[in-house]
């Protein structure tokens, strides 16, 4: 299942998703497993002038077992980003 929910107006966007996923496997330990997989996305721009923006994003996914021999391979991350851009033309531009 995805959802994903966006506005826009000119010189901004702001962007939310979210996924959720299962499927079943057979491990290394020969056992019915239940693998699920959750994401959240969130990202963010402003144009602050005809040349400079910021943009700013969030993932965090998380991945779990159900078998309790595999819980151990359970993963959870985050990652942040943040961003300047400064626009030299309408194709060309730096980002810091």
């Amino acid at each position: 299942m995805n959802w994903m929910w966006a506005v826009s107006s000119p010189g901004r966007w702001a962007r939310i998703t979210a996924a959720f996923s299962r499927a079943s496997s057979t491990t290394a330990v020969f056992s019915r497993d239940l693998i699920q997989k959750e994401e959240y996305f969130a990202a963010a721009r402003y144009q602050v002038g005809p040349r400079w923006a910021f943009f700013g994003g969030l993932l965090d996914s998380k991945y779990t077992l159900s078998n309790a021999q595999t819980k151990s391979n359970n993963s959870e991350s985050k990652i942040r980003r943040c961003r300047r851009e400064y626009a030299t033309s309408a194709a060309n531009y730096l980002r810091f």
